[in-house]
């Protein structure tokens, strides 16, 4: 009976594209992940807040990091239609940008710079195309985290070479301006807002929570997943009330395992 079912939606999904052929195949929600190496190093072990979610979420969730490294809001934009096409189905996605839009205009990092204006309406043309999805979802906007300036100058002049001392091509007041646009955003399109930036600047030891002085550290990846998962349970607690897409092995009828399907 399973093996006759699935037969049929994948005949029926001959005729469909790629995201609606996984829809049609797909008994979990879908929870992605967007923003920039902030988020794609969300699944580094051993407690990337990605990581942690998706363990979390076993069996009841896929939770797909869509993170690119470098990447701000205006190549976000970009490739937004890539990678949420029109028929795309995530049942939640997390949108995470800012800490290369606050990049200095006139540092080392100036082509990630991104304008306060545009950053604030690249991050409303995100909002609005993920919520213009057939599938609906709870779309939640994150801010950027603290940057440490001392050790960021010093983790980028070992990375990229230079002259030593070159001032740091991000500060955090600068920073800061971005995190509060992004909840200024979120406030006015009604979304959600993860306020990383004051969950880690007001840590007495906040500068041990990033591991470069703009990434997270084991300890800061524990300090984003507590509070990503605080506002995901409060915006879409179906996703932690559900049950797994399958019964457990216990369940299952050893004599008549189809029964148990």
């Amino acid at each position: 009976r399973v093996v006759v079912c699935w037969l049929a939606m994948v005949d029926e999904a001959k005729n469909t594209d790629r995201w609606t052929t996984m829809a049609l195949l797909r008994v979990r929600p879908t929870i992605a992940l967007f923003g920039d190496s902030i988020t794609q190093h969300s699944f580094d072990p051993p407690s990337g807040w990605g990581l942690q979610l998706a363990n979390l979420l076993t069996r009841k969730a896929d939770v797909l990091n869509r993170g690119y490294s470098g990447y701000n809001t205006r190549w976000g934009l970009c490739a937004l239609e890539r990678i949420f096409p029109t028929d795309a189905a995530p049942t939640l996605v997390t949108v995470f940008f800012g800490a290369n839009d606050a990049a200095l205009k006139d540092g080392s990092s100036t082509r990630q710079h991104v304008p306060l204006d545009e950053y604030r309406a690249n991050l409303k043309n995100i909002v609005e195309h993920l919520r213009s999805l057939p599938s609906k979802p709870t779309v939640i906007l994150v801010t950027p985290p603290p940057v440490d300036e001392t050790a960021w100058a010093r983790a980028t002049h070992e990375k990229y070479g230079g002259e030593a001392g070159v001032p740091c091509n991000r500060t955090n007041a600068v920073t800061k301006t971005y995190a509060a646009a992004c909840m200024e955003v979120a406030e006015e399109l009604a979304v959600p807002c993860v306020d990383l930036h004051s969950a880690f600047e007001t840590n007495p030891s906040w500068t041990s929570l990033l591991n470069d002085g703009l990434h997270f550290s084991n300890q800061g990846q524990d300090v984003a997943f507590k509070e990503v998962l605080a506002v995901l349970a409060q915006s879409a607690p179906a996703l932690f009330t559900s049950e797994m897409d399958l019964p457990d092995h216990k369940e299952i009828n050893a004599e008549q395992p189809s029964l148990s399907f």
